[in-house]
């Protein structure tokens, strides 16, 4: 089963969070491609909630100052179900998963991305429309272990080079060679505006070698 994190609605089994939805892949229903359904509904709505921000103006004609959605999704076995009373039953999903993929939602705000999956739905996610960039191995509040993280991007939205280049530089860092620091200072160069090439840039400019990532809150 693969799970969305603190976003807006879809298809599918939802829950409301205040602020945010979760949302389940592969439950109630068994969707053979649950993960790859999740991770496009999450990139449908980065494009919706991007678009939003842009074209939606207040009463005044200003721009709306909200908007911005962070989207983490997860996959793996949860315990899905009705829960509750008679008085108030509730469908929902509980386990590990759940908690995991509310992790990767917030791990966003860190990286300045959008959209974070986890290596076990990269692993049943595979597409041809699809790419998938490192983010890191990121140990979340909670946990001992690394996971490994990724941002999707689907391709055409995204200048292949500026992955490609990318991909190599983050090899380099991660096997801990020495040309790492070169490497990201030259992609900050060409491509300023890049979130996570801005990332490592300033890691590795304040004596980061590695792509393993610690975070003290959630």
């Amino acid at each position: 089963m693969a799970v969305l994190a603190n976003l807006m609605g879809f298809r599918s089994g939802t829950k409301y969070l205040g602020d945010g939805i979760m949302v389940l892949f592969g439950a109630p229903v068994t969707q053979s491609d649950h993960a790859l359904r999740a991770v496009q509904c999450a990139l449908a709505l980065d494009v919706f909630a991007e678009r939003f921000r842009r074209e939606v103006a207040d009463p005044d004609g200003q721009p709306v100052a909200f908007g911005l959605t962070r989207i983490g999704v997860h996959t793996g076995e949860a315990t899905v179900g009705n829960f509750g009373s008679q008085a108030k039953l509730e469908y929902t999903a509980i386990g590990d998963v759940v908690n995991v993929a509310s992790r990767l939602e917030g791990l966003n705000a860190y990286f300045g991305t959008h959209v974070a999956v986890s290596g076990a739905t990269l692993g049943q996610a595979a597409s041809a429309d699809l790419r998938f960039r490192p983010m890191g191995q990121v140990v979340v509040k909670g946990k001992h272990e690394a996971l490994a993280v990724f941002n999707p991007v689907a391709r055409g939205g995204e200048a292949d080079a500026v992955l490609d280049e990318y991909a190599r530089a983050y090899a380099l860092l991660a096997a801990g060679e020495p040309g790492a620091e070169r490497r990201f200072a030259a992609l900050h160069e060409r491509y300023p505006h890049d979130v996570l090439v801005e990332f490592y840039w300033r890691r590795v400019r304040e004596g980061e070698r590695t792509v393993q990532v610690k975070l003290a809150t959630k």
